[in-house]
């Protein structure tokens, strides 16, 4: 009983390890599909890093266009 329980386990050892074999080959494979060097792009080449004080238009923004409903609807 022993050994048909010790045979069963050494299967389904060596079929966890071809599944892992195979999605890692897998999983190279889309990485070097779908990775490109960007540094290399394009479109990347006339671009510049964004400042830290470029954040703050996101917030200026909205609340002019809240002030100004406000305006408006008064």
């Amino acid at each position: 009983m022993g050994i048909i329980v010790n045979k069963e386990k050494d299967e389904n050892t060596e079929l966890s390890e071809r599944i892992a074999a195979d999605l890692r080959e897998k999983a190279q494979e889309a990485s070097a599909l779908s990775d490109p060097d960007l540094a290399d792009a394009e479109f990347l080449k006339n671009t510049k890093n964004t400042s830290r004080f470029s954040y703050w238009w996101f917030l200026l923004i909205p609340l002019f266009l809240c002030l100004l409903l406000l305006i408006i609807v008064k």
